[in-house]
């Protein structure tokens, strides 16, 4: 019988997961569950995602990667919400 000790310190083993499968299965699993399971990260908005690619030099792009993890964020995350945040202060202005 195999155990598998999990992040936090507990140990499963191979029959407790498979109860829990079941469980899962039947919609019996206990906690916190909404009944519905998505996979994957969650969406960005509801609507279409466009893709906006350009270049910066390598100077330019190490700063943006350091002031991103400053921040503890992506440096999608923290080139995105730069661009907004210009584009609301202009589109603001008139």
């Amino acid at each position: 019988m195999a155990e598998y000790k999990l992040k936090s310190g507990k140990t499963l083993t191979d029959e407790e997961i498979e109860a829990m499968a079941e469980a899962f299965e039947r919609g019996d699993y206990p906690g916190s569950w909404s009944g519905e399971v998505r996979v994957g990260r969650p969406r960005l908005s509801p609507e279409p995602l466009d893709v906006i690619s350009f270049k910066v030099p390598h100077s330019a792009a190490l700063a943006i990667k350091q002031a991103a993890e400053r921040e503890g964020t992506s440096r999608s995350a923290f080139l995105r919400q730069a661009a907004l945040e210009r584009t609301e202060r202009i589109l603001a202005a008139g």
